[in-house]
């Protein structure tokens, strides 16, 4: 999704043992980026991670997307 030059991307995903629910867990991928340039974007990444009977985990970092051509 995007506004301007801001963007939003979201990849969720859901996985499921079939012979044990315990290790089911949810994963998520999100970027927001802004975009100065047409060959450049930068932002932030999020990555969040539970597992079925876990608290979770949230890393983040930088992106930088580059383009040629």
């Amino acid at each position: 999704m995007g506004y301007k030059n801001f963007y939003l991307y979201s990849q969720p995903q859901y996985t499921f043992a079939v012979e044990n629910s315990i290790n089911n867990f949810i994963y998520s991928w999100t970027d927001i980026t802004y975009s100065p340039l047409s060959w450049l974007s930068v932002g932030v990444s999020l990555q969040h991670t539970k597992p079925k009977q876990s608290k979770g985990v949230i890393e983040s970092g930088f992106v930088i997307e580059t383009a040629y051509k």
